[in-house]
């Protein structure tokens, strides 16, 4: 086992599908973070009513198998 850094990014707290990265570095982890994080989207409901979504990104520190590819 290897330590790894979970970066997981939730979109309108919703789980974002593929929004999961494994990162060998907290540094890099930080900056996606922080980056996707001030993203936000304007959608037209089904009434015409608009709304906003954001990015949601936390990061945490998991194991993972010593085989697994950290970017």
């Amino acid at each position: 086992m290897k330590p790894a850094f979970l970066l997981f990014c939730l979109w309108g707290g919703v789980p974002e599908k593929n929004s999961m990265m494994m990162l060998s570095s907290i540094n890099n982890c930080i900056y996606f973070r922080d980056y996707l994080t001030k993203q936000s989207v304007s959608m037209k409901d089904n009434d015409g009513k608009i709304s906003v979504k954001k990015y949601e990104c936390i990061c945490k520190l998991i194991n993972v198998n010593k085989d697994v590819r950290l970017w």
